[in-house]
């Protein structure tokens, strides 16, 4: 399931939106910043703790037809 937390962060796609979950207990959308090597929103050092997929529109996906 694509709304799941995953807290294996080395899985999480870096070419992607995600939704990170942090240590505080927020819960961010983000992406990765390759020239700086971290999960935009989060400091160098700083780690989110789980991540899942961003969702997309419905109407991106075949289940509802052509809209």
């Amino acid at each position: 399931d694509k709304m799941t937390w995953n807290f294996d962060m080395a899985s999480a796609p870096k070419t992607a939106k995600v939704i990170l979950a942090s240590k505080c207990g927020k819960v961010i959308r983000s992406n990765w910043i390759e020239k700086e090597q971290r999960w935009n929103a989060f400091a160098a050092k700083e780690q989110p703790i789980a991540w899942q997929y961003w969702p997309e529109h419905p109407s991106a996906t075949d289940e509802f037809g052509d809209l």
